[in-house]
């Protein structure tokens, strides 16, 4: 690999790379743990994930967990599931 770059990670991690995954889990639980912040503080309706990241789709979207006992986790996986149907229909 001639160029490394946040591609590179989740590239390498859906073709099962160790290495690329531990990267990619470690990059989702912060990206994680930076929406909940942004949650408590700003108490938005949703998250608009935009830039080369957003390309990932529902490889990234799926490893982002939300523990039941998180705080407002309930309501922001509730919140993940209206925005995704929305998202369905738009791309139909």
């Amino acid at each position: 690999i001639n160029i490394v770059d946040g591609r590179t990670a989740f590239e390498c991690s859906k073709q099962g790379d160790k290495t690329a995954n531990a990267v990619v889990d470690r990059y989702v639980s912060y990206l994680a743990e930076s929406l909940l912040n942004m949650f408590n503080i700003f108490r938005p309706e949703a998250f608009i994930i935009g830039g080369g990241i957003s390309g990932q789709g529902e490889y990234l979207t799926k490893k982002i967990k939300f523990p039941s006992k998180m705080a407002y986790g309930k309501e922001m996986q509730e919140i993940y599931n209206k925005y995704k149907e929305k998202r369905a229909k738009l791309q139909k």
